[in-house]
């Protein structure tokens, strides 16, 4: 592979060739010029053959050049502003999710195509006043996560088909272990601390980019349940419930394969399968797949994007009425809007809907405590039913801020009717009553490198009211994210 210095090298010796080259040709036409005066036409046709030469000259130095920043893409601003994309070998760049890079390099490996390096980090600190679980005591609580991206991505040439790799460094929960929610406060977070590989695929384009192929460990939410104000958890919302809906079961990190279909340019099929067991233990019966329909109209000259998605899970599920029932599947379905409205003003909104009567024994609160002879099944499992979330973008134009954004957004989780009913007959009455969450932020552009994201978090009900948390649950976050 060719080194930086034999870059800079090469570099510099192409540019001090091309400046020769050009001085050459002018001082070589004058005596010609003094001694036959050219028509206008042959002196026209001279400067286009030279121009030409420039070009030709001009790619070169450009195949050994590093590519500057690429600034970030439309995670809260929008793709009209051209200074966010970058156009490599006529490929238009740009980042596709909160967990993906915006600054990149590109260098020109041994193997023919671009390579492409970016990385980011983001970490944030999380308070609240009175966070608590079902009986502790009512504490102020400080906690925090990061999360940093080091992404590959290789375009092969002549292929129209690339790999990436996003190689991910975490740590933290933020406040997720002191509070007990059907929908929880930190997207975030990532757990212990760990080091791995959390998508490798290789991509294909055919018929003219309007197919596009993915196989290799997937990350679903890069193209399923996808919104343009809502699904970057790295510059926008903080909360799982406006990021991706938490009815559906998206496995973590797994084996899958993808097939989209764009015949033009405001339609879109999305078909995506993956192993919902990241040992790949049983695949045959393991398995998540969904399929989703997106369109992107443009109304009076200003776009939105509207996606129908259905989903299944087959792995076991229990049946609320027959917990001997263990081999249950879980359907869904979903409906998520974003539109333009403004140069300054979008908005958004999303309904979820998922089989209220079987449940994932492997989900469970930590609201009640049992013991190991307690014969009450299901003490700590819950089941939702439905999700609903609105709001609104707001872009700093409107103040004189053209790189500031913020948001403001509401929603709720409702329990399933079935856990209710089940569990008031095993005596553990639940009062099941809806989830409310409330969000703001407010995006703070400090550099093309840096961004600072203050946000509030008030919720209502925690854990349909039964996690005998405050009538209103805070939260305070500070978030920065960094594009290296």
């Amino acid at each position: 592979m060719i080194n930086f210095a034999q870059m800079k090298l090469r570099i510099i010796i192409n540019k001090l060739f091309l400046y020769i080259f050009i001085f050459t040709i002018l001082f070589t036409s004058l005596p010609a010029y003094a001694a036959k005066q050219m028509t206008m036409e042959e002196m026209q046709e001279r400067i286009l053959k030279l121009e030409e030469m420039v070009q030709k000259q001009q790619k070169i130095i450009d195949e050994y050049q590093k590519v500057t920043h690429i600034p970030k893409h439309e995670t809260g601003k929008d793709a009209k502003d051209k200074k966010d994309f970058q156009i490599i070998k006529g490929l238009r760049v740009r980042k596709t999710s909160a967990k993906k890079q915006r600054g990149k390099f590109v260098v020109k490996p041994m193997m023919p195509g671009i390579l492409q390096i970016g990385a980011n980090i983001t970490a944030l600190g999380q308070g609240s006043p009175n966070a608590k679980l079902l009986n502790d005591e009512k504490k102020s609580k400080i906690g925090g996560s990061y999360q940093a991206n080091v992404t590959f991505r290789h375009d092969f040439a002549g292929v129209d088909g690339f790999a990436y790799a996003n190689m991910r460094i975490g740590q933290g929960l933020g406040l997720m272990p002191d509070l007990t929610l059907y929908a929880n406060v930190d997207n975030n977070a990532v757990g212990d601390d760990h080091f791995f590989f959390s998508e490798i695929y290789y991509q294909q384009f055919l018929w003219d980019k309007k197919v596009r192929l993915n196989f290799g460990k997937l990350d679903p939410t890069d193209w399923i349940d996808v919104n343009k104000y809502t699904n970057s958890d790295a510059t926008q919302f903080i909360s799982v419930i406006f990021n991706n809906s938490p009815l559906i079961e998206f496995p973590e990190h797994s084996l899958g394969a993808r097939a989209a279909w764009i015949p033009y340019k405001w339609l879109q099929f999305d078909y995506l399968i993956m192993s919902t067991k990241g040992d790949l233990r049983d695949i045959e019966s393991n398995i998540f797949h969904v399929g989703q329909v997106t369109f992107r109209p443009t109304i009076y000259d200003r776009k939105g994007n509207y996606s129908f998605l259905i989903w299944q899970n087959t792995g076991d599920h229990t049946n609320w009425d027959d917990p001997s029932s263990v081999d249950r599947r879980k359907i869904g379905l979903s409906v998520s809007m974003d539109q333009e409205i403004t140069d300054w003003l979008g908005v958004f909104s999303k309904f979820s809907w998922t089989d209220p009567r079987v449940y994932d024994p492997n989900i469970s609160a930590r609201a009640y405590p049992r013991s190991d002879s307690d014969p009450t099944p299901a003490m700590n499992a819950y089941s939702l039913q439905y999700m609903w979330i609105a709001g609104i973008q707001l872009e700093g134009d409107l103040w004189n801020r053209e790189h500031d954004f913020a948001g403001i957004g509401i929603g709720q989780v409702f329990p399933s009717q079935d856990m209710k009913k089940h569990l008031k007959l095993t005596n553990i009455g639940r009062k099941g009553h809806p989830e409310t969450h409330f969000e703001t932020y407010y995006n703070l552009y400090i550099n093309r490198y840096l961004a600072i994201t203050p946000s509030i978090e008030l919720i209502w009900n925690a854990y349909g009211g039964d996690a005998d948390a405050p009538d209103t649950t805070q939260i305070y976050t500070i978030r920065s994210h960094v594009d290296f």
